[in-house]
């Protein structure tokens, strides 16, 4: 917690990538993504950040950040603030900084019990997110050849999120397929990294829609057997979708 407060700006804001907050907070240490995603989700559930989006870009606020931190002349945030979010600001140097708080929320209770009761509502509406979220992070899996790979509370609260917008297992499938076709994913690339995690294909609708777009247009290296079994795995995949919209 100390590491995002030291990098967040004067209004408490940051980059909320969990590989750029990780390259901050921990830069000589062996903390995976999904670790460090995880940690993410916990801060926000118990109500010490907000993670948002603007735009496609992933951000962090700070809560309470002007209760608790007094800045001497404090620079404008370059960073969008959370959609509903008021920003607490002092009236008089010498009174105590109000609470920040986001708007439409019954203040009469905890803000993690709204958060708590707000998750269990979306969970009872659509019991199937979590299942068809599984089925993608499965289907991932295979594709990458990532076996090794584990199923955590990050991972499924992206895809949750994906799927909320309307992609279906089938687009998030195809998108999987389509990056790991394409040769910048497999480390073609200036910093000659892989770039086929779970935060990395389905960061936010406009990489789904990216990869979908792309599918089939382009051919991992031929040399690469892992990639020829994709391929093979990619058009098995096509024709059962095929076979399911006959």
């Amino acid at each position: 917690m100390i590491g995002i407060i030291s990098n967040a700006d004067d209004e408490g804001r940051l980059v909320g990538e969990a590989a750029w907050v990780r390259s901050q907070v921990f830069p000589y240490d062996e903390v995976s993504l999904d670790d460090m995603a995880d940690d993410l989700c916990k801060l926000q559930a118990d109500g010490t950040i907000i993670q948002y989006e603007v735009d496609g870009d992933c951000y962090i606020q700070l809560v309470n950040w002007g209760k608790y931190q007094y800045i001497n002349r404090p620079k404008p945030s370059l960073l969008p603030s959370p959609p509903g979010f008021i920003e607490s600001r002092p009236t008089d140097v010498n009174t105590s900084r109000p609470e920040s708080r986001p708007e439409n929320v019954d203040h009469s209770r905890p803000m993690e019990k709204n958060r708590i009761e707000k998750k269990r509502k979306v969970k009872e509406a659509d019991p199937s997110l979590a299942k068809n979220a599984r089925e993608v992070f499965d289907k991932w899996k295979e594709i990458t050849h990532k076996t090794k790979a584990k199923w955590t509370n990050g991972k499924k609260e992206r895809l949750v999120a994906r799927l909320r917008e309307g992609w279906s297992v089938e687009d998030l499938v195809m998108a999987a397929e389509s990056a790991w076709a394409n040769p910048w994913n497999q480390g073609e690339n200036p910093t000659g990294k892989k770039y086929l995690e779970i935060d990395n294909i389905y960061r936010n609708s406009e990489k789904v829609e990216y990869h979908i777009e792309n599918h089939g247009k382009r051919k991992a290296p031929a040399d690469d057997k892992a990639a020829s079994q994709a391929r093979a795995l990619a058009e098995k995949n096509r024709k059962l979708r095929e076979g399911a919209k006959a």
